[in-house]
């Protein structure tokens, strides 16, 4: 989290990409010899997508992928794409024993999938991310992973619930872009002039105001992050 913090201080959109490159909970369920296939360089990058937007149709051996899934962060960058699917078996999808259709994740090399440049945007324009392709790919079923997968790592970190993974580096990278909008208003605000006035954005009350309890916010966040770190 204190690293996602200082990197969202630098720039969102890497401090985004890290996050998602460092968060994918399949990892600790993939059979070792496909986990040391995808991490045998210790720089590889994976770009993933949560939206159940592709087909798996299961064939002998795997899996037949077909699909499109939007707001793949990083995937530029990316060697691996691990992609949401609706498992689909005889034509139709397969279902859980709760009745909801059945997910897995398919892991693929980049170089099978079609990256299609959607990303115009105004913020986090960096993390380029794109729409992501993939058409009529064979996916062997080694390296299809679900939620719901035995763990094969057996620490503690590796058991944390999968959400709660996310959204504590979501709220850490809130923090770092919130440091640097208050410490960029302070910068402008010595000769900053609003309208209808001929005072500085410096000497105005209102911006006083909230300039202060911004601050406050900012630097009680890591007061409760410790104070829960110690319970």
């Amino acid at each position: 989290m204190e690293i996602l913090e200082e990197l969202a201080r630098a720039d969102a959109s890497v401090a985004w990409c890290v996050l998602n490159g460092n968060t994918h909970w399949t990892t600790a369920q993939l059979a070792p010899e496909v986990a040391r296939t995808i991490h045998a360089d210790s720089d590889v990058v994976t770009a993933n997508s949560t939206r159940a937007s592709g087909q798996a149709q299961v064939v002998d051996g795997g899996y037949r992928v077909n699909g499109r899934w939007s707001l793949v962060s990083g995937c530029e960058l990316g060697a691996w794409m691990i992609l949401l699917c609706v498992v689909h078996e005889n034509g139709k999808p397969s279902l859980t024993p709760s009745g909801a259709p059945e997910t897995r994740f398919m892991i693929l090399p980049s170089t099978e999938c079609e990256i299609i440049d959607t990303w115009t945007v105004g913020g986090l324009r960096g993390t380029r991310s794109h729409d992501v392709a993939v058409r009529d790919r064979f996916v062997p079923i080694s390296f299809g992973s679900s939620f719901t997968d035995p763990h094969v790592l057996p620490a503690p970190r590796y058991r944390i619930p999968h959400f709660s993974r996310v959204i504590p580096g979501l709220g850490a990278m809130a923090l770092g872009i919130a440091r640097t909008a208050i410490e960029t208003l302070t910068e402008i605000a010595v000769e900053q002039t609003p309208q209808r006035t001929t005072q500085t954005l410096r000497e105005n009350h209102g911006a006083q105001t909230r300039m202060s309890q911004a601050e406050s916010l900012v630097r009680s966040a890591p007061m409760v992050r410790e104070r829960d770190r110690s319970r």
